[in-house]
């Protein structure tokens, strides 16, 4: 499934692990140092990079760390409020936890049964593990519907009066217009509403309008 997705977007993976894992090789340089006491060891190619730190991290410094991608695939982390797709294990043990309210915001889940062998009792989609066009098309079509159903808006902050300039930076011209104009003009096709910034002592003149 990454590897479909990775052809129109870049794709970040978290996955959580509770067996205490090692990602470095004993004797290394950086297990030596990381052994003396560094908090984070960075390791850097011309071609990848990798970070170990050595405390747990919080949500929000997680999320910083993916801020590049488009898109987050997130395995474990099974109580957090994100939207999830349910993997469902032989025996269906993981459905006494969604009855029990601890696995919310689902999506759809999937197992290894075909769609009409699937557990009848699911109050979501199901998906056959080897139907990744399926699964594919159930998450673009679920982030589609974000982009539709939130609003974007636009803000144009006018800037100053500038005294090195000797004139207010948003009356500056490119093309033929005032820079204020040009960067409204610029967000109003893509954007819902475009609202324009301004300090109240600079007002909007007939200049600017």
């Amino acid at each position: 499934l990454t590897k479909i997705f990775s052809q129109d977007y870049k794709v970040a993976y978290l996955k959580h692990d509770a067996h205490h894992f090692e990602m470095d090789y004993p004797g290394k340089d950086t297990d030596i140092l990381s052994r003396s006491g560094a908090a984070q060891v960075m390791i850097n190619a011309a071609d990848k990079k990798a970070l170990l730190g050595f405390e747990a991290v919080g949500f929000l410094e997680r999320q910083r760390s993916f801020e590049s991608c488009d898109l987050l695939f997130i395995e474990g982390y099974k109580r957090q409020p994100t939207p999830k797709i349910v993997l469902l294990d032989s025996e269906l043990e993981i459905l006494a936890l969604v009855e029990a309210g601890e696995i919310e915001n689902i999506l759809a889940f999937v197992g290894e049964w075909p769609a009409e062998e699937a557990p009848t009792n699911l109050e979501h989609p199901y998906y056959q593990r080897d139907n990744l066009p399926g699964i594919y098309g159930l998450i673009k079509d679920y982030f589609q519907s974000l982009t539709q159903a939130t609003p974007l808006f636009g803000l144009v902050l006018a800037g100053g009066r500038s005294t090195r300039m000797q004139q207010d930076k948003a009356l500056l011209r490119y093309q033929d217009k005032p820079q204020l104009e040009v960067a409204y003009e610029l967000l109003l096709p893509h954007c819902q509403q475009v609202f324009v910034s301004s300090r109240q002592e600079q007002g909007l003149d007939s200049e600017r309008q």
